[in-house]
C-alpha cells in the first residue's frame, strides 16, 4: 500500500487525497538516456558522440475510488472526473502539470503529462483488485510525461549592473541532474535602444583565476611582427596596435600564450584607414599543427568595428602546461593602416545573438517619405513638378541643363553635356530633412561611342551645393574603362569616401539603385539587389556636417558627346527598425523563446532576429561546476555597423529552473 502522504495533483484531481481516491501503488520510470555511439572496427569499444538526449518518463498508478455510499454510480462519477483529467493532458500544449510530492518530502516536483491513459478498470468480486462490486472501482492509470522533473524557478543572479564592454557573471550551485532551464533578463540602463545583444556560456571550476576573455592590445605580443603600440581615439585600450598592410599576408601580432580550454568565437575590435583590408586568425595548441580560420574583410573603414574571425576550439592538454597561441594575419589590396584594439573570446558552449537590422527586401508600408512615378500631365522641367508624396521638386548644381519630363514614357531625362568635372545636377524632393532614410530609383544606363563618362545616382542628406553638401551614391559608366560605383560627399572626385568595380557591365538597360542611411552614421549602397558597399562616416552622426538632409537624384556628364540619361520610379521611406531591446526596457533570453518588452513595458514580442542556442545552465554536480555567462549589448547591429558606445550601462538578472531525472 502506498503511503497516504504520496500525492500527485493534476488537472484538479488529487490522486491519494483519501477522500475520493486512494493510491494503492505508484511506479515512476525515469527518462532513459538515448546515447549516440560511433563504432570503429579497428578500436576497442565504442565512442559516445555527444551528451545524450532522453526518452519520456512514466507514472504507473493503481488508484481506488473510495466508497462514500454503497452505490456504484457514485464511484463511476469519480471515474468520469479522473477520465476528464487524463484526456486533458493531450489537449494541453506542453502537457498538464502533475505536481508530485514524494512521501514525507517537503519538496514537490513538477512533471508534465503529455498523455494520460486509463489502462484497466478491473471488475472482480475478490482479490487485491476487488472493488467494482463494493462500489469502489480500481483504476490502472499511466501518465506519459516529458523527460524530467522540475522544481520552481529560482533567482541565481540578482540584478547586476555594468558599464563594461561585455559583462561576465558566475553562477554557482545549480542543482539537478541535467542542464537547468535558464532565463537571462537583460535591461538597458543607458536610455538607449539596443540593436544587438549577444551572450555566451561555459563552465569553469572556480570563479577566480580563469584566463581572461578580453585581451587588450598592450597584452599582445608584437616582437618580430608588424604591429607597434600607439594611441587612437575611440579605443577601449589606452594603447592600440598599429600596422601597415600590403598585398601580401603578414602577421600583425600574437595573442601570446593562452591557457583557454573549450570553444570560443574570436572577436577582434579593429579599424582600417581605408577599404580593402582583410584579416584572419591562425591558432595552435602547444607545438601542434596551425589551424587557419577564414579570411574576413574589414568593413566600415574609418570606424572601429568588431570582426568575427570565427570559432576556435581548444582541447585540454593531457599533460603539462596548457598553451595556445593565436596569430593575427592581415593583407590589403593597396597599402593602408590598420589598428587593433582588443580581442574578445566569446564562449560558445552555448551562444546566441539577437539582432535588429534593415533587410534589403524591406518594403515601405505606411511611412513613405517620397514617391514619384512621373505621371504628371503638366510641367516640363523637374522643378515644375509636384511628387505624389514628398512635395515639390527643385534643382541645384550644374547650370548646363535641367531634368525634363517625358510625359509619354513617364520618366525624367537630362540631356545636358559638358558639366564641370565634379559638378553634377541635383534633383531635390521637398523640403524635409531626414536622418534615417531609404532612397530608391531606376536609371537607364547607356554608354556612348567616343569616350567620356556619365554618373547616374541618388542622393541623401543633401544640404547644399558644396564639397560637403550631401551623401551621393552613383555609378560611373565610361566607354574605355570598367564601370565603377562611388559613395561621395558632394559628388565631387575630391570627396569620394568609397569606390569599387561594378559586379558586371551595365549598358543599354534599366538598373535599380537603392541607398540606406541611418542616424548612427552607417550606410548601405545596393544595385539590382547586390550590396555594393556597407560603410560608415562620422559626417552622418548628430553634430556632423551631414547629420540630416534632403533626398533626390544625381546626374553628371562632363563629356561633349550627346547622351540622354533617364530616371524613373523614385521612392523613399523611413526604415522602421525594431530594436531587440527598447530604451530602459528588458530583453529576456530563455530556453523556449527570446522576447522583448515594448516601450510601455506592458507587452512582450519576439525579437526581429535571433540565432543560436537555447539558454541552459549546467548543474554543479559532484565537481561543483560554475556557470560562466557573458552578455554584451550594443546600440548598433555590430555585425554590419560600427562598434561604438562601449560604456553604455546595462544590467543582467539570471534565473534557473532545475531539472531532475528522479527525486533527490
Amino acid at each position: 500500500m502506498t503511503s497516504v502522504f504520496e500525492k500527485i495533483v493534476m488537472n484538479n484531481i488529487t490522486f491519494n487525497d483519501q477522500v475520493k481516491l486512494s493510491m494503492e501503488s505508484l511506479v515512476f520510470t525515469p527518462a532513459q538516456a538515448k546515447p549516440k555511439f560511433v563504432e570503429n572496427p579497428n578500436t576497442d569499444g565504442v565512442l559516445l558522440v555527444e551528451e545524450p538526449q532522453f526518452t519520456q518518463s512514466y507514472f504507473d498508478l493503481v488508484v481506488r475510488v473510495l466508497p462514500v455510499e454503497k452505490n456504484i454510480d457514485v464511484g463511476l462519477a469519480v471515474v468520469g472526473e479522473v477520465l476528464d483529467a487524463l484526456t486533458t493532458c493531450a489537449r494541453t500544449e506542453g502537457g498538464s502539470q502533475a505536481l508530485w510530492t514524494p512521501a514525507a518530502s517537503i519538496q514537490p516536483y513538477e512533471a508534465y503529462a503529455i498523455l494520460g491513459e486509463l489502462l484497466e478498470l478491473p471488475i472482480t468480486p475478490n482479490g487485491d483488485l476487488a472493488g467494482w462490486f463494493l462500489a469502489s472501482p480500481v483504476l490502472k492509470i499511466k501518465l506519459t510525461c516529458r523527460p524530467f522533473l522540475f522544481q520552481e524557478e529560482k533567482l541565481v543572479l540578482s540584478v547586476a549592473e555594468s558599464t563594461e564592454s561585455f559583462q561576465t557573471a558566475y553562477i554557482k550551485n545549480v542543482g539537478g541532474d541535467v542542464p537547468a532551464e535558464g532565463r537571462i533578463v537583460f535591461k538597458d540602463k543607458a536610455t538607449q535602444k539596443r540593436r544587438s545583444v549577444e551572450w555566451g556560456q561555459d563552465t569553469v571550476s572556480s570563479e577566480g583565476g580563469n584566463p581572461a576573455l578580453q585581451l587588450k592590445a598592450t597584452s599582445m605580443t608584437t616582437t618580430g611582427y608588424l604591429g607597434s603600440l600607439t594611441t587612437r581615439s575611440g579605443s577601449l585600450s589606452t594603447e592600440v596596435l598599429k600596422a601597415a598592410l600590403v598585398n601580401k599576408p603578414q602577421v600583425i601580432c600574437s595573442s601570446g600564450k593562452l591557457a583557454h580550454i573549450g570553444s570560443y568565437k574570436l572577436k577582434l575590435r579593429i579599424e582600417a584607414s581605408s577599404q580593402g583590408a582583410r584579416v584572419r586568425a591562425v591558432y595552435r595548441t602547444g607545438e601542434g599543427p596551425r589551424t587557419p580560420l577564414p579570411w574576413i574583410d574589414v568593413p566600415q573603414p574609418g570606424s572601429w568595428c568588431e570582426l568575427n574571425l570565427r570559432q576556435m576550439f581548444v582541447e585540454q592538454a593531457v599533460k603539462g602546461e596548457q598553451v595556445t597561441e593565436i596569430l593575427f594575419e592581415g593583407e590589403s589590396e593597396e597599402a593602408l593602416t590598420i589598428y587593433v584594439d582588443t580581442l574578445e573570446l566569446m564562449p560558445t558552449k552555448r551562444h546566441g545573438v539577437a539582432r535588429a537590422y534593415i533587410p534589403f527586401s524591406q518594403s515601405p508600408v505606411d511611412v513613405l517619405a517620397g514617391l514619384d512615378n512621373f505621371e504628371q500631365e503638366s510641367g516640363t522641367n523637374l522643378a515644375e513638378l509636384t511628387a505624389t508624396i514628398g512635395g515639390k521638386w527643385s534643382e541645384a548644381g550644374s547650370a548646363k541643363g535641367n531634368f525634363t519630363l517625358d510625359k509619354t514614357n513617364n520618366y525624367i531625362q537630362r540631356k545636358a553635356v559638358e558639366d564641370k568635372e565634379g559638378e553634377g545636377r541635383v534633383g531635390i524632393l521637398g523640403t524635409t530633412e531626414y536622418t534615417d532614410i531609404v532612397i530608391s530609383s531606376w536609371q537607364y544606363v547607356e554608354k556612348g561611342s567616343s569616350g567620356g563618362f556619365v554618373q547616374y545616382g541618388v542622393v541623401g542628406r543633401y544640404v547644399k551645393v558644396a564639397s560637403v553638401g550631401g551623401l551621393y551614391f552613383y555609378i560611373n559608366t565610361a566607354l574605355t574603362e570598367r564601370d565603377k560605383w562611388y559613395v561621395a560627399t558632394g559628388g565631387a572626385f575630391g570627396n569620394i569616401i568609397a569606390s569599387g568595380n561594378l559586379p558586371y557591365e551595365v549598358n543599354g538597360r534599366w538598373i535599380h539603385l537603392l541607398a540606406i542611411i541611418q542616424s548612427a552614421g552607417n550606410y548601405q549602397f545596393w544595385m539590382d539587389g547586390i550590396l555594393l558597399r556597407r560603410g560608415y562616416s562620422s559626417l552622418l552622426l548628430p553634430g556632423g556636417e551631414l547629420e540630416k538632409g534632403k533626398i533626390g537624384l544625381y546626374d553628371q556628364h562632363p563629356s561633349s558627346e550627346a547622351r540622354t540619361r533617364l530616371y524613373k520610379e523614385f521612392s523613399a521611406w523611413v526604415p522602421e527598425v525594431s530594436p531587440v531591446c527598447n530604451s530602459g526596457k528588458a530583453l529576456e533570453i530563455r530556453t523556449d523563446a527570446v522576447e522583448k518588452e515594448d516601450p510601455s513595458g506592458k507587452y512582450r514580442s519576439p525579437v526581429p532576429h535571433y540565432r543560436g542556442a537555447d539558454f541552459y545552465l549546467d548543474p554543479a554536480g559532484s565537481t561543483a561546476r560554475i556557470n560562466r555567462v557573458v552578455v554584451k549589448g550594443r546600440r548598433l547591429d555590430i555585425e554590419e555597423e560600427p562598434d561604438l558606445n562601449l560604456s553604455d550601462k546595462q544590467s543582467i538578472e539570471i534565473f534557473a529552473r532545475e531539472r531532475f531525472l528522479a527525486p533527490r
